[in-house]
């Protein structure tokens, strides 16, 4: 009986025949390589979170977690010289909150008032 080889069915691909075709392969190369170091890094960030004790299946957490990763892809494509539409409102939310303390916003009144008591007492010293 003889061995038969199958021919391949799937199409092979051919090089980029213009400088428009080279320029969109390498543009999705980019996307592709950033969406899966964001995936393996979000991943990771996931299950250590989790083991952590936050609730991750919250559904406002995975809301702000997706949120995040889309920061970091729009990150890491800036860094290859793509653009992502996140980009747009990171320059806004810099240049707004930039040099500002906004940790104030985060301190419920009990902790405000202990901070308050703390600088009171390091200007009675």
């Amino acid at each position: 009986m003889a061995k038969i080889i199958q021919f391949p069915k799937e199409k092979m691909k051919t090089p980029p025949q213009s400088k428009k075709e080279l320029d969109a392969e390498l543009l999705n190369n980019k996307v592709a390589y950033v969406d899966d170091v964001a995936n393996h890094y979000s991943s990771s960030v996931f299950n250590k979170l989790a083991m952590h004790g936050f609730n991750v299946d919250d559904e406002d957490f995975i809301k702000d977690y997706a949120y995040t990763i889309e920061s970091l892809k729009s990150c890491l494509l800036r860094n290859v010289g793509v653009t992502h539409p996140i980009q747009n409102t990171v320059e806004k939310d810099v240049a707004k909150f930039c040099g500002i303390d906004v940790t104030s916003d985060y301190l419920t009144e009990e902790q405000e008032q202990k901070i308050e008591e703390m600088e009171e007492e390091d200007k009675l010293i």
